[in-house]
């Protein structure tokens, strides 16, 4: 399977997301499971022509009919007008390291707020202009420094969390969480019970807290008594840190894998942990074992659907009943939207014949003549077609 992805979100009953092989930006129907390419989009600045090269996005959001992206490596916020296939791209200077560079994305009243991993600043864009209008400090006496010789470097903010007007921001290790009102902006520090501890991942249901930590282990925690409720994971010594995220339904808590292999379940009417079991038959894990199997997660008013990270399947659950069900994407023909595109071609992933005998319109070849191919090897592919 190549279209493998880091990121999603739901537009228009469709799942929208970039493939990481080739940075496509794709769209699956929840339903059948069809995936279609989208073409290139073209710039909304009439003076830039070459259409959008997309890049691997680390969160995406749908707002006012347009998808936001966040690119991975920190430089960009790129602002995509589906309906009319057009782009803006916002520059935003936060590229500290190759990969997870944002903690939380939240849009509210027209502004995006960007809360960088490495970085202590919130970054505040107005989407009706385009632009970054502030960018603020929230923990200037907070001694941390990113460490670039780290295999997996330490993040001041780890994760955030919505709750009504205010962006939940959690730091990694350092056992603070930052309440920031984006109505306000004004922002206040809490201090996280100290046996609450390696913040990975939170969500807030039915006014708590549940905190996923880096030593394998979730929280639930009541805020406004301060009270705490934990389940372990088991021993995760052979792979760390072993889980990325985790989402709660009315009866069940599921938690996904980071570099581990299993898909664990908590009952937590019956405070049980139990390891999933009902894969597909040809379920697998297809990339190197120190991907993330999982990365993020969008959703819809009925399922959460988790990013494909390093499977073959896209693995979903139903909101309320707790069940899980699996999607097998139907991939498209690659060779026709390089085509169509003008997009390069690695031989060593499509030689010539596959790309003749997957391209098998002339009227096509006719129409993207410049696109795809020199005039003399045109010239022998016709000859040929005429024996």
């Amino acid at each position: 399977m190549r279209n493998k992805f880091l990121a999603c979100t739901i537009f228009d009953h469709d799942l929208y997301f970039i493939s990481e092989e080739d940075c496509i930006l794709m769209k699956m129907n929840t339903d059948s499971g069809k995936v279609e390419y989208l073409n290139r989009p073209n710039s909304l600045d009439v003076q830039i022509s070459d259409p959008l090269i997309w890049k691997l996005p680390d969160k995406m959001m749908v707002h006012e009919r347009k998808i936001y992206v966040l690119e991975t490596d920190g430089r960009r916020l790129v602002e995509y007008y589906v309906d009319e296939n057009r782009y803006r791209c916002i520059e935003l200077d936060c590229s500290v390291f190759e990969c997870c560079n944002f903690a939380a994305f939240a849009i509210y009243n027209d502004k995006a707020y960007i809360f960088p991993s490495y970085l202590d600043k919130v970054i505040i864009v107005d989407l009706t202009i385009g632009s970054v209008i502030q960018q603020l400090s929230i923990c200037t006496d907070i001694l941390y420094e990113f460490d670039k010789t780290e295999s997996i470097p330490s993040k001041l903010f780890s994760c955030g969390c919505r709750v009504g007007n205010s962006e939940w921001i959690f730091m990694e290790r350092l056992g603070e969480v930052v309440e920031y009102n984006m109505e306000t902006d004004e922002y206040q520090r809490h201090i996280v019970p100290a046996k609450i501890k390696g913040c990975a991942h939170a969500e807030w249901k039915n006014d708590t807290f549940y905190i996923l930590s880096l030593e394998g282990k979730v929280y639930k925690w009541n805020f406004y008594n301060n009270n705490v409720r934990e389940w372990s994971l088991g021993n995760q010594s052979k792979s760390y840190p072993a889980y990325r995220e985790m989402v709660i339904t009315n009866g069940v808590i599921w938690i996904l894998p980071e570099v581990g292999n299993d898909i664990l379940m908590i009952d937590i009417e019956k405070d049980y942990v139990e390891k999933y079991s009902n894969y597909p038959m040809d379920f697998s894990y297809e990339a190197p074992e120190h991907y993330s199997k999982y990365y993020v997660h969008c959703e819809d008013d009925n399922f959460y659907y988790f990013s494909m990270h390093s499977g073959n399947y896209i693995f979903c659950v139903d909101k309320f009943s707790g069940k899980e069900k699996w999607i097998k994407p139907i991939e498209p023909n690659y060779i026709e939207y390089y085509a169509k595109n003008s997009c390069y071609v690695n031989e060593r992933r499509y030689n010539l014949k596959n790309y003749f005998s997957n391209i098998n319109s002339k009227n096509f070849f006719l129409q993207n003549e410049k696109f795809n191919i020199g005039s003399r090897i045109w010239e022998r592919q016709k000859k040929y077609e005429s024996l």
